[in-house]
């Protein structure tokens, strides 16, 4: 982060300048440990031109929401009252968004356990969503979400599955069923429905449900606000 961001940022939250910012993840996105005088949070710093201000806006809105049903980090709004800042340089607009810093535990050696309770998490996160889906208006902020097509669902990451040489034939085979299979569901562009591939989990080819329509609404939510290990990331959401 370039002195002139970390200035913005300073003046944006009323925080000394002795205030120090460590990168903890790169990824799409950038999540820094902000460590202040009185006490630490996390920072989101999006991708330059990845997100407009209204879909991080909307994610922030989701947080907000689970607060009703789970326990998640709260949202810190800076100076102005808003929960989305923005650093204007001459060539691109910064958004960040600021939580508290909730540590969370390394588990280098995870049990069945660990995963039942990961199960129930992802459980409790999208039965909370169709919750909150039921509850708000057509016009609710959280709504403003990209939207995505097979082209993006299905057919992008088939082809990044198909392109990786530790997947044997049968994976492959199989993924490419799913992806036949999800191609003839005719309501498929009308669901919140969408496929999560990592190249930490080859293997895994995940579906998702988050129960609204016409939008991914829960794509980066629950991770990388203290993000080291997905297992570390989804344990601090707990009900």
């Amino acid at each position: 982060m370039n002195k002139y961001e970390r200035q913005c940022l300073l003046e944006a939250y009323g925080w000394r300048a002795d205030t120090t910012f460590d990168l903890l993840h790169a990824g799409e996105n950038e999540t820094y440990v902000v460590d202040t005088v009185h006490m630490k949070y996390a920072l989101r710093r999006y991708r330059p031109g990845r997100y407009t201000g209204e879909q991080v806006r909307s994610e922030v809105a989701w947080v907000d929401m689970l607060h009703t049903f789970m326990h998640v980090p709260r949202i810190v709004r800076n100076k102005a009252g808003d929960a989305v800042s923005c650093c204007h340089t001459s060539t691109e607009n910064i958004l960040y968004v600021v939580s508290e810093f909730v540590s969370g535990e390394t588990i280098l050696h995870p049990t069945a356990s660990h995963y039942r309770t990961l199960g129930h998490i992802m459980r409790c996160l999208h039965d909370s969503a169709d919750l909150i889906s039921a509850k708000v208006s057509s016009n609710w902020a959280g709504w403003n979400r990209p939207q995505y097509d097979l082209q993006y669902i299905v057919e992008a990451p088939l082809y990044s599955l198909l392109a990786f040489d530790v997947l044997t034939d049968e994976d492959k085979r199989r993924c490419m069923n799913i992806a036949a299979q999800l191609k003839k569901k005719p309501t498929l562009a009308r669901r919140c429905v969408y496929s999560t591939w990592r190249e930490k989990y080859p293997n895994v080819w995940t579906l998702k449900r988050c129960g609204t329509t016409q939008k991914r609404a829960l794509d980066d939510i629950w991770g990388g606000w203290n993000q080291r290990f997905v297992y570390q990331v989804s344990s601090r959401f707990y009900v």
